[in-house]
C-alpha cells in the first residue's frame, strides 16, 4: 500500500492574481501544520501562468521573479508537510493562445469557446495535439526541480462531440483507417469507432501526464479532479480513464449541487458527495480512494457545522476530505480524522446491492453532443432512493457486468472437485434503464440471475441496439419476463407536476402501503367517479417519467403482473391496460421489472411511495437479507465497510438533521434573495440528535460491537443471521465497529 492510501488529512490552497505579490508560503504551510494536515496542494501550473520560473512557460508577473514553488516546498520540508501541486494539464493559455490548431473543436470545426477571463478563444487544448508534448515537458521540468510528492490535476477532460482539429484528423486516420465522422450518428461504424478511440486517447494522454510527474520520484501520487462532479463532464469519461488517473477527486459545493434534480431528499453537500463518490468509485477497478474536495464556506458564512459534518460524511462515504483554504473548524475536523484512521485503512464496501452505471449505455441511448442530463437524472434518482431507504448500495461500471466478480455464483462447475464456490458478492443487481448492453453483459446478467441473484430492471433495459435505436425486443426478455410492445396512442394530460400519459395501478394492496393516501374524495371537493375512482382508492399513482410498453412472457412458471399501466386521459379507453410491474423467476433467481424510469421520477418528486416501491422490489428479489439494516428517520444514512485484515466491519451512521432546516436548490427562474432561495442557503447551526437508532448487522460470526471513538462497548442481541445494536443518541455521526 502506498503512502497516499494512508494519508487522510489533506488541504488545498488555491492562489493566484495580485495576491501573489504578498503571499507568504511559509505562513500558509505552518497554518496547515497547526491544523493537522499531512499533505497540502498549492498552485504551480494553472490556466494562464506558472508560479515557478521555467524556460518552458510564463511566470506570473505578480511574483516579480520569485519562485513561489521553491518557497512552498522549503516550508513543507521544514515543517514536515508533504508538498503537492495543482496543475491544469489541458488548460494553459501560454501554449494555446496563438495555436488554434492545437485546440478542441466542435464537430463543425469551430472552437469550443473558452471562459471570458482567459483573454483568448484558444483555450481548451486537445490532448492529441502538440500541446500535450509541451505540457508534459513543463510538468517534467516542475517535478525534476522540486521534491514534490503529489499532483492535483484539474481538467483532464474532453469537450463533447467529435473533435475536428488537425491532430485528431491525422491520428484517427492513422490509428483506424477512417476519416473523422461528420455527425453524431451511431448508425455510422466510423462514429462508433471514434467513441472508443476518443476514450483510449484520453487514457493514453492521462498516463503520459502522470508519467511526467515521476521523472525524479517514482512514488508521486496523482489525483484527477471532477470525473463525476456537478458539471456532469463525466459523460465524456470512459472507465479506462479511471484506471489511468489512479486516484480521483470530486468537487462538492454545499447545498447547490443538484442542478438536474431539485427537490431530492438530501439536497445538502452530503447527498452530492454520496452520489459523486459512489459513482466515481464504481467506475474504477477495485475501490481506490476518492477525494471529496469541498468548497465549504465559499457560499455561506456560518460553516463550522458544515466542516464537521462534511468531514465525517466524506470518511463514511469512503472519501477523503480535502477542504479549500483556511477554515478554523478544520483543526477539530483533522483531530477527528486522526482518531478514525485505524478504521479507514485497507477497507472495502460491504457489498449487497449493485447499481450499474454504464458509460457505453449512456453514450448509446442518449444521443447528442451535450452532457447526458437525462441519464444522470435517472441514475441519481435511483441511487438516492436506495440511500434514502437505508439499503447498502454500491455502483459498478458497465464493464463489471461482464466480469467474474458479478457472476461467480454460477462458476461452481469450473471449481476443483470438492471446493465450494464463494458466496456471491451481490445479492441484487439494479439495472436502471440500462438500455444498451453488449452480448457479454447480457450473458453475465443472465448467468447471475440463473444462479440465484436477484434483479430489478427498469424501462428500456437491454432494449437499445448499438445504433442507438430500440430493437424488436429486449435482449434479456427471457430474464425480465416481458416483451417490448408498441407504445399505445394514449393522449397526454397536464397535471400539477408535468404532462403525463399513464398511471400505475395495483389490483391488490399497493407495494407502497399507506404512503399514497386517497386525495380525490368527495370530502375534499373531488368527484370520485368514473375515470378518477382508481385515484381515490390509493392503489394508483401518476407515472411522471417516460415508460416502456411491454407484454408478459408466456412460460411454464409464468410471470405475475403486480401492477398495471392505465391511461389517465378521460377520453382514453380505460379498459386498456399494460403490465406496469412484473415479477417473475429465472433459474434460481427472482426478477422485478418496472416499466417506468423510477429513478427519474424519484429525482424530480422524491415521494415516499416511490421510495417504498423500489425498496419492495429490491428486497423481494434479493438473494439474502441486507448486510446492514438501519431503523431510523430519513435524515440518517448508513455506510458499511469491511477491514478484512482485522476481520471487522465498520458501520458509519450520518445524521444530516439540523435546526436550520433543509437547504434546497434554487429552482430555474428563482432569483430573489429570500431564505432558502439562494446558493449555500441555510448553513447548519446545530444538529438535532436522533434517539434509539436500531442497527442489524449480518456479519458472519459477529459477536461484539463497540463505539471506539466514544470508548465504550455496545450491548449486542443475537438475531437471525446477525446481531442487533441500539444507538441511544445519534448526534452528527456514529462509528460502529463489529467483530
Amino acid at each position: 500500500m502506498s503512502w497516499f492510501q494512508k494519508c487522510f488529512r489533506q488541504g488545498f490552497q488555491n492562489i493566484g492574481g495580485p495576491d501573489l505579490a504578498s503571499f507568504d508560503a511559509r505562513k500558509m504551510v505552518e497554518s496547515w501544520k497547526e491544523r493537522g494536515a499531512e499533505l497540502v496542494y498549492m498552485d504551480a501550473i494553472h490556466q494562464v501562468e506558472t508560479l515557478f520560473p521555467t524556460p518552458f512557460s510564463l511566470l506570473s508577473p505578480h511574483l516579480g521573479g520569485r519562485d513561489l514553488v521553491r518557497e512552498f516546498t522549503d516550508a513543507c520540508r521544514d515543517t514536515g508537510i508533504r508538498p503537492g501541486v495543482y496543475i491544469t494539464p489541458l488548460e494553459h493559455t501560454p501554449f494555446s493562445q496563438d495555436k488554434p490548431e492545437w485546440c478542441q473543436t466542435k464537430t463543425d470545426g469551430s472552437l469550443h469557446g473558452g471562459p471570458g477571463w482567459a483573454g483568448t478563444p484558444n483555450y481548451w487544448a486537445c490532448w492529441n495535439s502538440p500541446f500535450l508534448d509541451k505540457m508534459c515537458e513543463l510538468i517534467a521540468d516542475l517535478f525534476s526541480r522540486y521534491p514534490l510528492e503529489a499532483a492535483f490535476f484539474d481538467g483532464l477532460l474532453s469537450r463533447h462531440g467529435v473533435c475536428h482539429c488537425p491532430s485528431c484528423a491525422a491520428k484517427f486516420k492513422a490509428d483506424t483507417g477512417h476519416d473523422l465522422p461528420g455527425a453524431h450518428n451511431l448508425e455510422d461504424p466510423a462514429f462508433r469507432e471514434y467513441l472508443r478511440w476518443k476514450g483510449r486517447t484520453l487514457a493514453e494522454a492521462t498516463r503520459r501526464v502522470i508519467a511526467a510527474t515521476r521523472v525524479r520520484n517514482p512514488h508521486v501520487e496523482a489525483v484527477s479532479n471532477t470525473p463525476a462532479a456537478w458539471c456532469n463532464w463525466c459523460a465524456t469519461q470512459p472507465p479506462e480513464f479511471f484506471d489511468a488517473t489512479e486516484n480521483v477527486c470530486v468537487e462538492a459545493f454545499p447545498g447547490i449541487l443538484n442542478p438536474l434534480t431539485p427537490g431530492i431528499i438530501h439536497t445538502s453537500d452530503i447527498g452530492t458527495m454520496a452520489f459523486s463518490i459512489g459513482y466515481t468509485r464504481g467506475q474504477a477497478r477495485g475501490f481506490p480512494k476518492v477525494q471529496a474536495y469541498s468548497w465549504v464556506g465559499v457560499l455561506n458564512f456560518s460553516i463550522a457545522e458544515d466542516v464537521r459534518l462534511e468531514t465525517k460524511a466524506a470518511l463514511a462515504l469512503g472519501g477523503l476530505p480535502c477542504v479549500q483554504g483556511f477554515r478554523p473548524a478544520q483543526k477539530e475536523a483533522y483531530d477527528f480524522v486522526r482518531s478514525c484512521e485505524p478504521y479507514l485503512v485497507d477497507s472495502k464496501p460491504v457489498l449487497w446491492a449493485a447499481l450499474a452505471a454504464s458509460q457505453e449505455s449512456c453514450d448509446t441511448q442518449f444521443v447528442g453532443d451535450g452532457p447526458s442530463g437525462a441519464y444522470f437524472e435517472d441514475l441519481r434518482g435511483t441511487y438516492a432512493a436506495m440511500v434514502d431507504t437505508q439499503l447498502p448500495v454500491e455502483f459498478i461500471s458497465g464493464r463489471a457486468l461482464g466480469e467474474e466478480s458479478l457472476s461467480e455464483v454460477g462458476q461452481a462447475s469450473r471449481l476443483p472437485a470438492g471446493k465450494m464456490p464463494a458466496p456471491p458478492p451481490y445479492a441484487v443487481l439494479v439495472l436502471s434503464d440500462v438500455g444498451y448492453m453488449t452480448e457479454k453483459q447480457t450473458e453475465a446478467v443472465r448467468e447471475f440471475v440463473r444462479a440465484g441473484g436477484g434483479l430489478v430492471a427498469t424501462a428500456r433495459t437491454s432494449l437499445i441496439g448499438v445504433d442507438g435505436k430500440p430493437q424488436a425486443d429486449f435482449a434479456l426478455a427471457d430474464v425480465l419476463g416481458v416483451h417490448a410492445a408498441p407504445t399505445p396512442p394514449w393522449p397526454t394530460v397536464s397535471s400539477q407536476m408535468q404532462t403525463v400519459q399513464a398511471a400505475i395501478e395495483f389490483d391488490d394492496a399497493p407495494w407502497w402501503g399507506d404512503a399514497a393516501e386517497p386525495t380525490a374524495t368527495p370530502e375534499c371537493g373531488w368527484t370520485a367517479s368514473g375515470e378518477q375512482s382508481w385515484v381515490s382508492s390509493g392503489r394508483g399513482h401518476l407515472v411522471i417519467a417516460p415508460f416502456q410498453a411491454v407484454s408478459v412472457v408466456i412460460r411454464e412458471k409464468g410471470a405475475k403482473v403486480r401492477a398495471w399501466l392505465r391511461p389517465v386521459a378521460v377520453e382514453a379507453d380505460r379498459t386498456i391496460r399494460l403490465p406496469g410491474i412484473v415479477e417473475s423467476r429465472f433459474g434460481k433467481g427472482r426478477v422485478v421489472y418496472l416499466c417506468n424510469r423510477i429513478g427519474e421520477t424519484y429525482s424530480r418528486h422524491p415521494f415516499e411511495l416511490w421510495r417504498r416501491l423500489l425498496r419492495e422490489a429490491v428486497t423481494r428479489v434479493a438473494a439474502r437479507p441486507p448486510a446492514v439494516e438501519v431503523r431510523a428517520p430519513l435524515c440518517v444514512t448508513q455506510h458499511a465497510w469491511e477491514q478484512a485484515e482485522h476481520n471487522r466491519w465498520v458501520v458509519h451512521l450520518i445524521n444530516d438533521l439540523d435546526e436550520a432546516g433543509r437547504p434546497r436548490n434554487r429552482l430555474p427562474g428563482e432569483h430573489d434573495q429570500g431564505k432558502n432561495h439562494i446558493y449555500g442557503c441555510a448553513p447548519r447551526n446545530r444538529t438535532i440528535p436522533i434517539h434509539d437508532v436500531d442497527v442489524i448487522i449480518r456479519k458472519p460470526g459477529a459477536t461484539k460491537a463497540a463505539l471506539p471513538l466514544e470508548g465504550r462497548d455496545l450491548a449486542v442481541r443475537k438475531v437471525r443471521d446477525g446481531i442487533k445494536v441500539r444507538i441511544r443518541r445519534l448526534e452528527q455521526h456514529a462509528m460502529i465497529v463489529v467483530s
